[in-house]
């Protein structure tokens, strides 16, 4: 039986995270949101009445994810750096119109990180986005190149709209023209 590594794959395309090892947990957290009504008892007499405001998006946390390249004698420097891209904004048009309302079909680029799909096996799939991301050095070679961290990740669920909103955003950019343009097409 082949082992499936936990994943973060970008929405818009480019190269994803394949975690190294998979983590000892993830934890999965929605929070429901009720207003309470001051002043106003409920049914029961004891307790306020509650009106239900809706739900907030699911957090994923992930601790204490081991990246150990020792082995290998390899600075885990560049699996690092590939989380750090996660939380790094990067360029991207959105279809925002630009400031001056410009009817000319004008876009804004905005910097943001990436929408990501996160995979666990086959059932465990959502768009997310990185909210957080920690990372400590353990270990390093005589030369003093990293080759041990300890990660902690912790993710927000985001609605279809945002992850298409990305897949829009890379074909944007990729539609580009020589003048900074969005092309047709």
């Amino acid at each position: 039986m082949t082992l499936v590594k936990v994943k973060m794959v970008p929405v818009g395309g480019g190269s994803g995270i394949t975690f190294m090892y998979n983590p000892t947990a993830i934890s999965f957290t929605r929070t429901v949101e009720w207003k309470e009504n001051k002043g106003s008892v409920g049914n029961s007499g004891n307790l306020p009445s509650v009106d239900y405001k809706g739900i907030k998006p699911f957090q994923i946390e992930i601790k204490d994810m081991l990246i150990d390249t020792y082995e290998s004698r390899t600075s885990c420097h560049g699996y690092i750096d590939s989380l750090k891209g996660a939380v790094t904004p990067s360029d991207a048009a959105d279809g925002t119109l630009d400031s001056e309302g410009a009817s000319d079909g004008g876009i804004v680029n905005r910097k943001r990180p990436s929408v990501y799909s996160f995979e666990l096996g086959a059932n465990i799939k959502m768009n997310c986005v990185v909210t957080s991301l920690t990372y400590n050095y353990t270990m390093f070679l005589p030369n003093g190149d990293p080759v041990r961290a300890m990660v902690s990740l912790k993710l927000q669920e985001v609605d279809q709209i945002a992850a298409a909103s990305d897949q829009q955003q890379s074909s944007g950019a990729q539609n580009r023209t020589a003048n900074g343009r969005p092309g047709l097409g």
